[in-house]
């Protein structure tokens, strides 16, 4: 084994990783600042696309549990009130209740939710991108 070779430090996961992210934000910036580098729009639309289904899968484990609770407790289900048993247990571990109808709207399924992601979908097809360089 040569001398520098015996003297060299591997580099930590932790490090690597921000290297990398440093390279990326980088190439963001880059390509964000020059001029007719926006990416294609079946690339935007394909981010979108994913930004909208990870949502909707959300959604649908969420009307999953929804739905078995409501055949399985529907008492607990259509209480007025949230349980104060169960309330209890949310607060102590520092989880703030929202039981307001507004707190639960299915604006998921709306057709112009799918264009509120279409800034971050930008983003992320430029990432997608310079992950291809």
């Amino acid at each position: 084994m040569q001398n520098n070779e015996k003297d060299h430090k591997p580099e930590s996961f932790a490090d690597w990783l921000e290297r990398i992210d440093r390279s990326v934000e980088e190439a963001a910036a880059s390509l964000t600042s020059a001029p007719g580098r926006e990416p294609p729009a079946e690339t935007v639309e394909e981010a979108i696309d994913c930004l909208a289904e990870e949502d909707l899968y959300q959604f649908a484990e969420s009307l999953s549990a929804a739905r078995a609770l409501l055949r399985g407790c529907r008492e607990l289900v259509e209480a007025t009130e949230f349980p104060e048993r169960f309330r209890k247990i949310l607060l102590n571990r520092g989880i703030e209740l929202d039981d307001s109808p507004e707190a639960y709207r299915c604006e998921v399924l709306s057709p112009a939710h799918r264009e509120s992601f279409r800034q971050r979908a930008i983003e992320m097809a430029r990432h997608w991108i310079l992950m291809e360089q």
